[in-house]
């Protein structure tokens, strides 16, 4: 039967440190990150995800993340799309390079081409400032059988990212160790806008 289930999803991993949209901080941010979402079989989702940090003694929980949107199939399996909205809570203490990052709008068309797949996504963010993203990526999962109902799957990818970084420069200003009594000094050569 072609019918879809609906679906229970959960993750764990593990990042040696925070980089968003290719740019990363000074200050190393290692963290582990939990997921959780179901998936509905008309498209809909909701997902959780939450980030701690093992190397802190205190302000362990760093991110918390709440998602929703909706999966479609132009094409059944070769065209696919997806919108969705997030919303980020922050830890006043997070050294995460996309804290200043509220929550956000996003929208993403994929293609199949059996050997690899192709994305282009467009991402609006706000915060105290607003954002646009455009994303392109290239890639290939790979799955490994290691049970009848168990499977591994790695999914090598390329991405490429066009956009503006107000609220990465914002985050500068604002992290954190901060110096400068609030002005980082490399704030206007990383602050750059991307066109």
């Amino acid at each position: 039967s072609d019918k879809k289930k609906s679906y229970l999803v959960g993750g764990i991993n593990y990042v040696t440190n925070s980089v968003w949209e290719g740019r990363s901080d000074s200050i190393v941010t290692p963290y582990i990150g939990t997921s959780l979402g179901y998936h509905f079989n008309f498209g809909l989702y909701v997902s959780g995800e939450l980030n701690f940090y093992p190397s802190r003694q205190e302000n362990v929980l760093d991110l918390a993340t709440l998602k929703a949107g909706y999966e479609f199939s132009i094409i059944k399996d070769i065209l696919e799309g997806n919108v969705s909205y997030v919303k980020n809570f922050y830890s006043q203490y997070s050294t995460e390079v996309n804290s200043e990052v509220k929550g956000g709008v996003s929208t993403e068309l994929s293609y199949d081409f059996d050997l690899v797949k192709l994305a282009v996504s467009g991402e609006y963010s706000y915060g105290a400032q607003n954002d646009i993203l455009i994303t392109s990526a290239l890639c290939k999962e790979i799955e490994i059988e290691l049970h009848s109902t168990n499977k591994l799957s790695i999914t090598p990818t390329l991405t490429a990212f066009a956009g503006t970084q107000n609220l990465y420069g914002l985050y500068l200003v604002n992290r954190p160790g901060k110096t400068n009594h609030g002005k980082n000094p490399h704030a206007k050569i990383q602050t750059t806008t991307i066109t």
